[in-house]
């Protein structure tokens, strides 16, 4: 059969799953603006919970990961997979997935390989395109500090959608998609990065690790989007011996070391005052590098209290 549809009749098509979604009523969470936050102490990940506290997004985060998982969403059992240390200095971990032909079946990327930039295309895959079984839940900012879960809220276009990720690389990998309907591309900005670091300190489970992959820099959906799941041990980086770079943003008490002796060049940054000064620093750093056409990747760890930034070539902060 041919497929004679026109690109009005997609453009439509498109319009009409978004004024589903909006019509579906999933969980909301609000998370409570978090002015201030322990930084971390010597070492990683001991300025937050190990679930002894287990808080009430971290529960319904995976309660709903758990509940799709059980439907038989996933397209594999991640955690099936074979995992080991590879030997060496450095402690990489490997991961061998058999259980499915992961790289053929995933969503081609359709994309310019050298512009980190690039508009939205409602015609390309984009995240109002899954199944609504796979979406989890939304989160919004509260106006206080006051968390909040509403059990059933109607979607909205400016909420920020969880969704599960059915071709997983670890436990509980879920898509945050900020403003999803807004159909924003693959782009960093001051407020969806703001957004994604409270979420992190929300969860509060030092297990948990979200990431984002600009264009050019392994995403393959330029539908703004980041990573999100959970890790048993540290990655090597989280570990790696680092250097402290003096400048002005010390007098906040922010810190930004550089990564030393690592086969990957990379900035690491840690928390100050707040987390707001944090997004701001390193969403601006970001904004810049996009703006020079430099793809490059992030790590936030530690809920939220430190990032790591690899852009693809060097850069002198200072």
């Amino acid at each position: 059969m041919v497929d004679i549809r026109t690109p009005s009749d997609e453009l439509a098509g498109d319009n009409m799953q978004r004024e589903k979604l909006r019509d579906l009523e999933l969980p909301l969470y609000k998370l409570g603006k978090r002015l201030h936050i322990n930084p971390p102490s010597v070492g990683i990940q001991s300025s937050c919970h190990v679930n002894e506290s287990q808080n009430d997004l971290d529960m319904l985060l995976l309660a709903q990961w758990e509940d799709r998982a059980s439907q038989g969403l996933l397209k594999y059992d991640v955690t099936a997979c074979e995992t080991k240390i590879i030997p060496g200095s450095f402690g990489f971990i490997a991961q061998l997935n058999e259980l499915e032909e992961w790289h053929l079946k995933k969503q081609p990327a359709e994309l310019q390989a050298n512009q980190v930039l690039q508009p939205f295309d409602p015609s390309k895959f984009n995240f109002t395109k899954v199944g609504q079984c796979e979406l989890l839940f939304s989160i919004k900012m509260s106006e206080d500090e006051n968390c909040e879960l509403i059990p059933k809220a109607s979607v909205k276009t400016d909420d920020n959608l969880v969704i599960m990720n059915i071709h997983p690389i670890e436990y509980g990998h879920v898509l945050l998609v900020p403003r999803a309907l807004c159909c924003l591309p693959q782009m960093i900005d001051i407020n969806s990065f703001e957004l994604v670091i409270e979420m992190a300190a929300a969860v509060n489970n030092c297990f948990f690790r979200i990431g984002y992959n600009s264009l050019g820099a392994f995403a393959t959906v330029n539908h703004l989007h980041f990573q999100a799941y959970y890790l048993a041990n540290p990655l090597p980086v989280e570990v790696a011996c680092t250097q402290l770079i003096p400048g002005d943003w010390q007098r906040s008490g922010l810190k930004i070391f550089e990564l030393v002796d690592y086969p990957v060049k990379g900035l690491l940054f840690e928390i100050g005052q707040n987390l707001g000064q944090m997004a701001e620093v390193v969403a601006t750093l970001c904004c810049s590098l996009q703006n020079i056409n430099t793809p490059f990747n992030i790590l936030i760890s530690d809920c939220g209290t430190r990032i790591f930034l690899f852009p693809q070539i060097s850069v002198h902060v200072g």
